[in-house]
């Protein structure tokens, strides 16, 4: 293309120098022989085409020049000032040449002119001239191999100047032999010679450059063919005017008109050039825009558009033709804003662009017709040597990026509801809104599997009439429906267009026909390789799963199978605590019963005046103290069963004396033991105290128990800041540190089997007392090291609380 930046290739600047070598060696010749032949004045006859022919000469090696330069840029281009400094150098000399003629008279092949020897050393100097010209346009810039600095400059200049000396003779001896051109009318060997030479440079020039570039070629060629017009024309004045100033005009004539020629030819052809390397970058410009992934438009600092690529093209359904030049503002009320879910929003960028040109602006817009896509827009000014010249706006297609983050998201929300949901009803709502959420859906249905019956029960739904949920709200797995073809076949199933489906799924299309939806995809729910539903969705259009869809509704189908099947088994489990609950506190109702009377009976004759002997009161002591526990054991198991059963007797008392009691009870029933309580008064507390009670003695029973050696146990009541602490501590086993975390469950074992201390499972003494506690408002807590002992506290409001069981 015209204004190439190639480097001159070897193969085209070897036939250059070999053009230019052939004309040197000619030239050595000529000069050569002009040395041993110098006639004096002699009369020429000058044929009429004789300055036509040298002026193509002239032409033909200054096109090789702007070839050589032009094109290829060897070292640097010639500029049109030079091309024209070379013509006009030869119109003055050419002219000096004409007046150093003595006479010129007009004859039939040409004008006869006298030669003298001034004359032919005047023509010499024009001649060598112009090959000075040439070689130091065409040769002399080319990098000799080895040479360097200035060596290589002064071995090019010492070389141009013999050439020109060289060339001077040579054409002395050119000029002198003119009448050897023509003898009796006939063309001799050396004029058809030099015809041939110079068609031959031409034709070489301008085929050159047609091959590399067509462009130049086709310059060049229209060129000649100019100079060649304005030569015949040149011919006819000559032929009229006659005498000197008639071969004054027919020589000087071509060179002054060559010479505004070539700076003419110069100019256009840099013109053209330019125009070419814009239309090439532009070019190229267009295609890497194209190639983007993103939508980009560009307009100048008038906010008018000049660029569009095929990303917004599309994108917005625009045309080029109808939007290139148009201000900004309008094609995005017209043709963009339509297009988004907020064209208020873009509207308004357009009032910040004006009123902040150097802002960078960043939004995220979103695209609703004709494809749903979010786009992240990125408006900046575009800068050109430090100025402004215009702004781009960059649209981003970041739908897929938000597809995952919304996916997840979606995700993580669906996993926290499901999580926090143990309820197999709110569990199935939660899929279903967010199925049809996330997954942009208009109806969605969830199917709970009974493997047993082999059918599918409608547990949920959005979007179903009550025609439909009445149809398939029970479903067995042989019906022509496609969420039972999904539990038949544990496959996701997907009907794009319902209009396809075959006589095998004669339900499925009914119902979407009713419910005017067109695309169905149900996918069956397994946890742990077990069936236990199937999700169904549906839209209003055709529709293909995309790859992202697909993924996300697996992911989504497994978060759902898992929860739904964790919501039937708390069912399940719930079911079984409330037979077990039933089956216990009847059980606990039972043991009551007949313990009652028993321990009456046993206390009575305990405190009866009748004197009993030793082992029999020990029996009766016996019995009471073991009734009591079963006793306190049967409560115990009735405040685990169901805590809220009975409700709080509270009451204003004082929780010191109260541990006051309680203390002292347990003095007597342990000699090994020495119990101290410290308090700083009466506390006061509303409590149940009967149940309070049931706490303080299961805590000095702990401690005791677990101090088989004996020793101090100490019991503090403390108010602190609108609570009440109490503090039970014992410097018994202690409690080892892996198992201190199970202390307040049920039935948990301080020591492993076999261990030092072993007194086998707890019961259910902690739980019940960290149950009461709380129901009161209060919280429990305790302090342990294995060896050294324990300390269990807990803490109660001093003022009844809203939170307090009822």
């Amino acid at each position: 293309m015209f204004g190439s930046q190639k480097r001159y290739r070897r193969s085209d600047q070897g036939l250059l120098r070999s053009i230019i070598g052939i004309a040197i060696a000619l030239a050595l010749f000529q000069g050569v022989f002009a040395l041993f032949w110098r006639p004096g004045p002699v009369i020429v006859v000058l044929p009429w085409y004789l300055p036509a022919v040298e002026s193509f000469g002239i032409l033909a090696c200054l096109s090789i020049a702007f070839l050589a330069f032009g094109r290829y840029r060897v070292v640097r281009e010639p500029t049109p000032f030079w091309i024209g400094l070379t013509f006009s150098l030869y119109a003055v000399l050419s002219l000096l040449y004409i007046l150093s003629f003595p006479g010129l008279l007009p004859g039939e092949r040409g004008i006869i002119a006298l030669l003298p020897n001034t004359s032919a050393w005047v023509g010499s100097i024009r001649s060598s001239t112009v090959a000075i010209l040439l070689w130091a346009v065409v040769v002399a810039p080319w990098p000799q191999p080895g040479m360097r600095g200035e060596r290589r400059w002064l071995w090019l200049a010492l070389a141009t100047l013999m050439a020109a000396i060289v060339l001077a003779g040579l054409l002395v001896a050119f000029e002198q032999h003119l009448p050897l051109l023509i003898i009796d009318g006939q063309y001799t060997p050396l004029l058809i010679g030099w015809l041939c030479a110079n068609a031959i440079a031409l034709g070489t020039s301008a085929v050159l450059s047609a091959y590399r570039y067509q462009e130049t070629g086709n310059l060049l060629l229209g060129y000649a063919s100019l100079t060649a017009v304005l030569y015949a024309f040149a011919l006819a004045a000559a032929a009229v005017g006659g005498g000197r100033y008639t071969l004054l005009w027919y020589w000087l004539y071509v060179p002054l008109v060559g010479s505004l020629t070539a700076m003419l030819f110069g100019l256009l052809s840099e013109y053209v050039g330019l125009f070419q390397r814009e239309r090439r970058a532009l070019n190229d410009l267009r295609a890497v825009l194209d190639a983007t992934e993103s939508g980009i438009m560009m307009y100048d600092r008038d906010l008018l558009i000049r660029v569009l690529n095929r990303r917004m093209t599309d994108w917005f359904d625009l045309d080029p033709a109808q939007v290139i030049g148009q201000p900004v503002n309008v094609v995005w009320r017209d043709y963009v804003a339509p297009k988004l879910d907020q064209p208020a929003k873009l509207l308004a960028l357009f009032k910040r662009l004006v009123e902040h040109p150097e802002e960078t602006i960043l939004e995220e817009v979103e695209i609703v017709s004709p494809e749903y896509r979010v786009l992240r827009l990125y408006i900046g000014p575009v800068r050109a040597n430090g100025e402004r010249i215009g702004y781009i706006d960059v649209y981003t297609d970041i739908t897929e990026i938000r597809r995952r983050e919304e996916e997840r998201q979606a995700l993580g929300r669906i996993a926290e509801a499901l999580v926090g949901e143990v309820e197999l009803e709110r569990v199935a709502d939660v899929v279903v809104e967010q199925a049809k959420r996330v997954l942009r859906t208009s109806t969605v249905g969830l199917f709970l599997a009974d493997l047993q019956r082999e059918e599918l029960r409608l547990i949920a739904h959005r979007g179903f009439s009550a025609q439909t949920v009445a149809e398939i709200g029970i479903a067995p797995f042989d019906a022509t429906l496609l969420s039972a073809l999904a539990a038949r076949t544990g496959k996701l199933q997907t009907v794009c267009d319902i209009t396809t489906l075959g006589p095998e799924l004669t339900l499925a299309r009914r119902v979407a026909e009713r419910e005017a939806q067109r695309s169905l995809f149900s996918q069956p729910l397994f946890a742990k390789g077990r069936l236990v539903g199937v999700v169904t969705l549906a839209k209003p259009v055709h529709h293909h799963l995309t790859q992202w869809e697909y993924e996300f509704l697996r992911a989504f189908a497994d978060l759902c199978a898992v929860a739904v099947e964790n919501a039937r088994l708390y069912e399940e489990v719930r079911e079984t605590l409330h037979l077990r609950e039933e089956f216990l506190s009847a059980a606990a109702h039972e043991l009551k019963t007949p313990l009652a009377p028993l321990r009456g009976y046993a206390q009575l004759l305990l405190r009866s005046k009748e004197a009993r002997p030793s082992d029999e009161r020990q029996a009766l002591e016996v019995i009471e103290r073991q009734t009591r526990r079963i006793t306190r054991l049967a409560e115990d198991l009735l405040e685990t069963v169901s805590p809220s059963a009975t409700p709080l007797e509270l009451r204003r008392v004082d929780l010191a004396s109260l541990a006051e009691e309680e203390v002292q009870e347990a003095t007597q029933a342990s000699d090994r033991h020495r119990l101290m309580l410290c308090r700083p008064g009466p506390v006061f507390v509303d409590v149940d105290p009967v149940l309070i009670r049931r706490v303080l003695l299961t805590l000095l029973d702990n401690a005791i128990r677990f101090s088989p050696q004996g020793g101090w146990i100490e019991v503090t009541v403390t108010p602190e800041d609108g609570m009440t602490l109490v503090s039970v501590r014992d410097h018994g086993l202690g409690i080892p540190k892996e198992r201190q975390r199970h202390v307040f469950e049920p039935f948990y074992e301080p020591f492993p089997a076999g261990a030092p201390g072993y007194y086998g499972a707890t019961g259910l003494g902690l739980f019940v007392v960290k149950t009461i506690v709380e129901r009161h408002g209060g919280r429990t807590w305790f302090e342990s090291e294995e060896g050294k002992g324990s300390t269990f506290c807990f803490s109660l409001p001093v003022e009844k609380r809203d939170s307090i069981a009822d």
